[in-house]
């Protein structure tokens, strides 16, 4: 009988000590992953009693687990196996816990100390303006699009002041621009040439060409602030927009202030455009005076009223009766506008004469005193805007 009640009690205790083993792990996680946060340097944990606790926790548990009484029967071996399954699993559930409370610990704790060691630097380091830390780099960055081609610049004054990135991105022709290595910028007939390079990748709309190019900030001066603008990729052209022109002045003169704001005895003026807008015989005529870049000459943009006189290749300016020709190009994007860039002395003659006329292929227009005054006028603001030699 005492050899019954002996086994009985056996059964018993192992079944009871692995319910009581089973609740207590179900009811609870591993201590590090309750207690241990990641995250920045001034919120993550370093407390080591997290990662403690899960090893005793798995020792104890690994321990109960080998150690329970063990059945006789059939049904005693089933339960004695879920059981040691049970408990192996969640000794490996507290391991893996510690092991986390390990490294996130030993990563915040190597994060602050490399934030102390930045802090320690900018207290060494001279001040600036009564500031702890050094004013971050100002990133100038302008996006514009030109006949599907997205196009962003970006420069960084203070590491490189004279310097901007180009960077075009397009779909349409993508195999065309395969080895190309240049790209050619035109500015009212001046073309200067960069090095690019192009990188394909793999979009959603197919395969995608990003070019990039270094360029001078003055080129980019010049193309903002000129009538014709033109880029050029290895055969595919694109004519500058009057907004894409607009976007590269845009640029360039928040690149001049960046610099402005770093070192203001080395900061350039801001490209300046300065205009005029005259009727004559009830079409508007946009005098345009570029003082940074095109300081000796106006440019007469002049939309025709009639299919031959838009057409025109050619203006004649008569001042008292003595005819001057100069050759008409054409601005792009603005309805291919014929414009005339006229020297300064010639617009000063204009101003003093009595009587001045334009012929656009027999399309005659007369300047009058009125329009002569604002001619003048602008002349004056030119000369005024016109940088220091």
């Amino acid at each position: 009988m005492s050899s019954i009640v002996f086994v009985t009690f056996r059964v018993v205790r192992a079944r009871l000590a692995t319910a009581v083993l089973l609740a207590c792990t179900l009811g609870s996680s591993g201590c590090s992953w309750i207690f241990t946060k990641d995250g920045p340097p001034h919120r993550c944990s370093t407390s080591p009693v997290p990662p403690v606790a899960d090893t005793a926790l798995a020792i104890t548990q690994l321990t109960l687990t080998l150690t329970l009484p063990r059945g006789t029967g059939d049904a005693d071996v089933v339960g004695d196996r879920v059981g040691l399954l049970l408990g192996l699993g969640f000794s490996a559930m507290f391991v893996a816990s510690a092991v986390y409370g390990a490294t996130t610990i030993s990563d915040c704790k190597s994060s602050r100390e490399s934030m102390d060691r930045a802090l320690d630097a900018a207290r060494a380091a001279p001040k600036r303006q009564g500031s702890l830390m050094p004013p971050a780099r100002r990133v100038v960055r302008e996006r514009f699009e030109l006949e599907g081609w997205q196009l962003e610049l970006v420069g960084v004054p203070e590491v490189e002041p004279d310097t901007a990135a180009l960077r075009i991105e397009t779909r349409a022709d993508a195999s065309a621009l395969q080895g190309c290595e240049r790209l050619a910028i035109e500015a009212d007939g001046t073309t200067s040439m960069h090095p690019a390079r192009v990188r394909s990748s793999a979009s959603s709309g197919g395969v995608r060409e990003t070019v990039a190019a270094r360029v001078t900030v003055g080129t980019l001066s010049a193309l903002g602030q000129s009538i014709a603008g033109k880029l050029d990729l290895c055969g595919q052209s694109r004519a500058m927009s009057p907004d894409a022109l607009a976007a590269v002045r845009e640029f360039t003169a928040a690149h001049a202030a960046a610099r402005r704001a770093m070192d203001p005895a080395n900061a350039r003026p801001v490209p300046v455009e300065l205009h005029e807008t005259l009727v004559l015989g009830g079409i508007p005529v946009r005098v345009l005076a570029q003082p940074a870049q095109h300081a000796g000459h106006l440019f007469l943009l002049l939309p025709g009223a009639n299919p031959e006189a838009r057409s025109c290749t050619e203006l004649i300016i008569s001042v008292d009766g003595a005819p001057t020709r100069m050759k008409l190009g054409r601005r792009p994007g603005d309805d291919d506008t014929p414009y005339a860039a006229i020297e300064l002395a010639l617009a000063k003659r204009i101003v003093a004469a009595t009587e001045a006329t334009l012929d656009l292929c027999g399309e005659l227009r007369r300047l009058g005193s009125n329009h002569r005054k604002r001619i003048g006028s602008l002349i004056d603001r030119l000369e005024r805007a016109r940088p220091a030699p």
